[in-house]
This record gives structure tokens, C-alpha cells and sequence, in this order.
């Protein structure tokens, strides 16, 4: 089984201890995107929206 591996931002949202754990509940690996690099930040920010979308 695989498991899922968000790609989220370097906000402070998404390196809190609430986050990390959540992650770590749900058995997820959370990964982070280098600083400034626009390619996987725009991939974080869509995922981002999506999620949001989804959930509200």
C-alpha cells in the first residue's frame, strides 16, 4: 500500500506541531517544496486550493 504524500507551501500552518501530527494520525508523509522555486510552489498552492474546495 502506498501512502499519500501531501506537497504543501513553507507557511507556518503547514510546519506546526498540529499539522505534523495530523500528518503522522493519518499516516501521511508530508513533504515541503524548496523556497522560491515557482514550479513545485505553484504544484502546493493547487493542492492547497483543492483541498479546500473539497472540504468546505
Amino acid at each position: 500500500m502506498t501512502r499519500s504524500k501531501p506537497m504543501t507551501d513553507n507557511g507556518a500552518c503547514y510546519k506546526s506541531n498540529a499539522f505534523s501530527r495530523r500528518c503522522k494520525r493519518l499516516r501521511l508523509k508530508h513533504v515541503r517544496t524548496k523556497p522560491y522555486t515557482p514550479k513545485t510552489n505553484g504544484k502546493a498552492e493547487r493542492f492547497i486550493q483543492t483541498g479546500l474546495r473539497e472540504w468546505a
